[in-house]
């Protein structure tokens, strides 16, 4: 009896689960890794995979993103143009950023009235600003690149990292990295 007094008095010992650690990339302080950048990781893609920076939802069409609309019937496979580099200017005097980069066409068929969105982020990755750029030629054929180039307008107090003040300035904030996404081409006829 005393020894079923004993059993029912001890707490019961549950199991605790012990939480098994995500792999995770290390961050670069200089480049923040965005959401977009956590999902195309998760989902197995590399950074360029259709766009650049910017990624991890198809488009509104339902087409693949960087893939383009979907191809008439018979009319062969679509287009695939992906970014393949990006890179962006200071702040110039008149308060505008010159974003530049590269095009390629990795798909079987030419792609017409290529156009891509360029978005500048400040140091936090806090949009500032998006535009449109086209590559110089809007046509690229089957393995073809093209340059590109857009300029867009920053607010007021956006200043380049090389030109940080040591005091603080109150609402200042500085220039941070440029990203490219290509809208979805059409095949040419």
């Amino acid at each position: 009896m005393l020894l079923l007094a004993l059993f029912l008095a001890a707490p019961a010992v549950t199991p605790t689960a012990v939480p098994k650690p995500t792999p995770v990339t290390a961050a670069d302080p200089a480049q923040p890794r965005t959401l977009a950048d956590i999902a195309r990781e998760r989902k197995g893609r590399e950074k360029g995979s259709g766009t650049f920076a910017v990624a991890g939802a198809a488009s509104p069409d339902g087409a693949e993103e960087g893939v383009g609309h979907p191809a008439e019937a018979g009319a062969g496979p679509p287009p695939i143009v992906r970014v393949e580099d990006v890179k962006r200017s200071g702040v110039g005097r008149a308060g505008r950023v010159e974003v530049t980069g590269q095009v390629r066409n990795t798909g079987a068929v030419a792609a017409c009235s290529v156009s891509l969105t360029i978005r500048v982020y400040d140091e936090r990755g806090h949009l500032l600003v998006s535009g449109t750029a086209h590559p110089s030629p809007t046509r690229l054929a089957a393995g073809a690149t093209a340059s590109f180039r857009g300029s867009v307008q920053v607010p007021p107090l956006v200043l380049s990292p090389e030109n940080r003040v040591s005091v603080d300035k109150g609402d200042v904030r500085y220039l941070g990295r440029a990203e490219a996404e290509v809208a979805p081409p059409r095949a040419c006829r």
